[in-house]
């Protein structure tokens, strides 16, 4: 009978549910973060990993133990700080650039998807701003003296994490990485539109006329400066990882 319990006990509903909840959210997770997966492992994944599994491999006394892991934490609060700064700047420079794009002669001859991607663009680098803003007020609440390293620490690995777990809750990531993903799709919409408003006169009127010089002129360096992302992303993330 104690197997039996032990079993119904292992498997019940509130554990399935929460470990299948966990497992959408993680994948959720990593299709949304394409974009800027590697800047989110990095800055915010991977770093607190390390930080939840701590050095519990290692025989230390538990003071020591606490006090290393605040310094990790602290060192981590204070990147994540500088990612948010970073993500408002760019943002309050997106959202500038994006509205002074919707005043473009002749915009509403263009194709609707130009103007519809530069709307969805404005509300994402909106959003970055407004949860960069957020994360820098409360993120330094986290390295407070008053706060207990244990506490944080169920705080972050979140409400449907095992018991036994030593990673990150997935809404916990999720709502850490936010700002930076708003960011990244924000810039992605703008780029989309501003694809759609150049190429798409010639997409309706197939000839080789000043449209079709426009998208070739467009498309040039378009081409030289994907390579160039390409390549100094490449070199950078190389130079920064361990």
């Amino acid at each position: 009978m104690s197997k039996v319990h032990h079993f119904l006990g292992k498997y019940s509903f509130a554990a399935i549910a929460r470990s299948m909840l966990e497992r959408f959210l993680t994948a959720f997770g990593r299709v949304t973060t394409v974009p800027y997966g590697r800047i989110y492992r990095r800055n915010t994944r991977d770093p607190l990993i390390l930080i939840l599994g701590g050095n519990t491999h290692k025989k230390r006394d538990e003071e020591s133990r606490d006090e290393d892991e605040g310094d990790q934490l602290e060192t981590w609060i204070k990147v994540k700080e500088r990612e948010a700064q970073y993500v408002q700047v760019a943002g309050a420079v997106l959202f500038a650039s994006t509205i002074t794009s919707l005043s473009w002669p002749d915009i509403d001859k263009r194709h609707w998807s130009a103007p519809a991607l530069w709307y969805g663009a404005i509300l994402m680098a909106l959003m970055a701003v407004v949860l960069g803003a957020e994360h820098t007020m409360m993120l330094p609440n986290l390295s407070a003296p008053t706060r207990n390293f244990l506490t944080i620490r169920k705080k972050l690995m979140g409400k449907f994490s095992a018991k036994d777990n030593v990673r990150p809750g997935a809404i916990i990531l999720f709502s850490l990485q936010a700002p930076l993903m708003c960011l990244a799709y924000s810039i992605i919409l703008f780029l989309a539109g501003l694809a759609s408003f150049v190429i798409s006169p010639l997409a309706m009127n197939p000839s080789w006329d000043a449209d079709a010089k426009t998208v070739l002129l467009f498309l040039i360096p378009s081409m030289a400066a994907l390579v160039t992302f390409f390549v100094t992303t490449q070199t950078m993330h190389y130079l920064a990882k361990d």
